[in-house]
């Protein structure tokens, strides 16, 4: 809509819902409607996971008779401070993005929940936020995108189309973390191989400056105790080593500008998080000049690393950037340079660097091989280029790899029909291998929440393990979901992410006409589906067929020659020592003894995927 200042005006493109512009009659501004409210609790909750929020701005939203027309008495109320909200009069005329593309479609959903739509064009009635002319009356864009009609402020079949605006840096810094996260997911095993090339960070490069900055490769030069070291595949800048002259490593000017000014551009939050700052030795090897150790995030191999982790000068042979280029770096014939080492020498007056044959200097040392004459042994050149060195954490590595896992699982979570994976339940029955993560079928999707049940019979239970009387709300099946499943297939976390929910369990979802009683409504985080809810779920007996784990046969499970099983529904059968079941074939099956132990668990239960547990990382 709207496009200014680092942030742009949006509009939902279809009528989402329909509510009232205030639940009771009478006088009423944007400020004290029911509407706003909803819009900035109900709404945004269920519409947007807690990462996407964070790009909505709250706004001033002016509600001042500018907003209005002059028939209207201009009594738009006070301005309000919202993150979500309707258009005014005006703003519907003001911008040109609505020029006429005021007519509007209802959803499918909009429709459903009463918003009055043509037959013919699916175009509605929707509210605009400034008050009619009468006092329990608010403006309405109508079916033709026409202006100037009023509706009582309680009519119920008016839709809605929220208004907002984002921020751009925001979104911008979102596209980045999500381009670093997907590279590190990418190359999430090379961190460990030895001789492999990464992409981490970015840094100018090319020395276009109008077309940013480039993805910096490294080269993992070593593997060790959960930690990769990395090394710039090319020489990125050029820097004296010490501007002052006459300091060692701990003190020089180009381990400042490393941990510092090159941290800073070349790396996102979420790139930093997996730079270690490590200890690194500067003692005494061979003639070097010792120096304390220093602790850094970036930094410059020794002339023993050097040696230690390439087998030949060739190895050593680096290239230097165009923007390194620029910058002062010299190439010989071959395209290659001269690049520094943190080593110092003879009382700090030199310090070691690899030549352009790949030989490492000591002492000073000149290589006749280079094609040009500078003073490549002394500090203060600035000829000489810069290949950062860095330790990276694997374990932190991985945490985001498995945090970027279950933030797709929470957008999977809101597709029906998706399957996804939660948890983690022994299911190979292969006891050593530890436990097998949960595969289920997203069954329906409702604002903010999804309804999973297990793709495959997970284990093998009675609906309650002594035959008698029973209901769901006292059977053993129910405890042990709600006890021992749960605490087994799910951690700590995920387990906040499963909501606690009111299990209908009358006779209306019932499996008998004979069966007057199912028992109490109970409160369950897991639970069986009913018999209607199977109904409901599984258009077809095929849609039902569930084949049963290894480890459910196991346990008992019995399943047919395609390794189909048997599982429970959890509303009583008449007599009310028997349950119902679904059969091998997907059909529902008679009513079976409670106590049967050959039946297996296809647990169900409806997870919050708008929790902080399925956000961004």
């Amino acid at each position: 809509m709207d496009v200014q200042d680092g942030k742009s005006l949006l509009l939902s493109k279809y009528v989402l819902n329909t509510l009232p512009y205030n639940t009771s009659k009478g006088y009423v501004t944007w400020e004290s409607c029911t509407l706003r409210k909803w819009l900035n609790s109900t709404f945004i909750n269920e519409a947007f996971s807690k990462a996407e929020q964070n790009l909505i701005l709250e706004t001033i939203v002016d509600n001042s008779k500018s907003q209005g027309v002059e028939h209207w008495n201009g009594k738009g109320g006070n301005n309000t401070k919202d993150k979500l909200f309707s258009l005014s009069y005006a703003e519907s005329l003001e911008y040109p993005a609505l020029k006429g593309v005021r007519r509007c479609v209802a959803s499918e959903y909009a429709i459903q929940q009463g918003t009055y739509a043509n037959v013919k064009t699916g175009c509605c009635w929707w509210w605009l936020r400034s008050p009619g002319q009468k006092q329990d009356e608010a403006g309405v864009v109508s079916i033709d995108g026409s202006l100037g009609s009023d509706l009582s402020v309680t009519s119920n079949t008016i839709g809605i189309r929220p208004a907002l605006w984002i921020d751009l840096e925001k979104i911008q810094d979102k596209l980045e973390n999500e381009k670093t996260i997907a590279n590190i997911v990418q190359e999430r095993d090379a961190y460990r191989t030895i001789g492999q090339t990464i992409t981490l960070g970015r840094y100018e490069q090319d020395n276009i400056l109008d077309n940013g900055s480039e993805p910096i490769e490294w080269i993992v030069l070593d593997v060790q105790e959960g930690k990769s070291l990395l090394l710039s595949k090319y020489v990125l800048d050029c820097q004296e080593y010490d501007e002052g002259g006459g300091h060692p490593w701990s003190k020089s000017t180009i381990r400042t500008w490393l941990n510092n000014e090159f941290m800073s551009l070349a790396f996102d939050r979420s790139e930093k998080t997996v730079i270690l700052v490590t200890d690194v030795d500067n003692s005494r090897h061979d003639d070097e000049y010792p120096d304390i150790t220093t602790r850094d995030s970036s930094f410059l191999l020794s002339a023993l690393e050097a040696e230690r982790y390439f087998s030949s000068d060739t190895e050593r042979k680096c290239t230097a950037t165009k923007y390194a280029r620029e910058n002062g770096v010299s190439l010989n014939s071959e395209y290659a340079c001269v690049w520094w080492l943190r080593s110092s020498y003879q009382i700090n007056k030199w310090s070691g660097k690899i030549d352009a044959t790949g030989a490492v200097l000591r002492n000073g040392s000149i290589s006749t091989s280079v094609n040009f004459e500078i003073p490549i042994a002394r500090d203060e050149t600035g000829h000489i280029g810069i290949r950062p060195a860095m330790w990276v954490d694997l374990a932190v590595i991985d945490a985001i790899v498995e945090k970027d896992q279950i933030r797709q699982t929470g957008e999977e979570l809101r597709i029906k029909g998706n399957t996804v994976s939660f948890g983690s339940y022994e299911q190979d029955n292969d006891l050593e291998n530890g436990l097998e993560p949960i595969e289920w079928i997203v069954l329906d999707v409702q604002p903010g929440k999804s309804l999973l049940i297990s793709k495959y019979g997970l284990d093998c239970q009675p609906y309650n393990t002594k035959k008698h009387d029973i209901t769901w709300e006292w059977c053993s099946l129910r405890s042990w979901l709600n006890g021992a499943f749960l605490s087994k297939a799910f951690s700590a976390e995920e387990q906040k992410t499963i909501l606690k929910t009111s299990v209908d369990n009358c006779e209306s979802t019932g499996n008998s006409a004979e069966n007057k009683v199912g028992g109490n409504s109970t409160s369950d985080r897991v639970f069986v589906l009913s018999h209607l809810e199977k109904a409901k779920y599984f258009a077809l007996n095929e849609e039902s067929i569930c084949n049963a784990t290894e480890f459910a046969k196991a346990q008992g499970a019995y399943t047919d020659s395609n390794e189909n099983g048997w599982w429970w529904l959890r509303i009583i059968g008449s007599p009310r020592y028997f349950a119902p079941t679904v059969n091998s074939d997907g059909a529902l099956g008679y009513p079976s003894n409670v106590n049967r132990g050959d039946v297996t668990v296809r647990p169900a239960l409806w997870i919050d995927w708008n929790s902080d547990y399925f956000s961004d990382y």
